[in-house]
């Protein structure tokens, strides 16, 4: 009796793999990318235009990332 339960990958599969990978590799560089941005836009606003904004200097990145985590 043989075990069939550990198959060859087919390239087929393979690919699909690949490119599941790759694209989110890219979907995770872009929102990295995407971040930075807006931290390095929100630092060069003057203190008082962060105040309008309700967001103080110390806490850009926390206001950046807060869809990310629970703070």
């Amino acid at each position: 009796m043989t075990d069939t339960s550990f198959s060859t990958p087919r390239p087929r599969d393979i690919l699909r793999g690949l490119a599941r990978a790759f694209w989110t590799a890219a979907e995770a560089h872009g929102s990295r990318a995407g971040r930075r941005r807006q931290i390095e836009a929100l630092q060069a606003k003057s203190d008082a235009e962060l105040a309008e904004m309700g967001i103080a200097r110390d806490r850009i990145a926390h206001h950046v990332f807060k869809d990310l985590y629970y703070i």
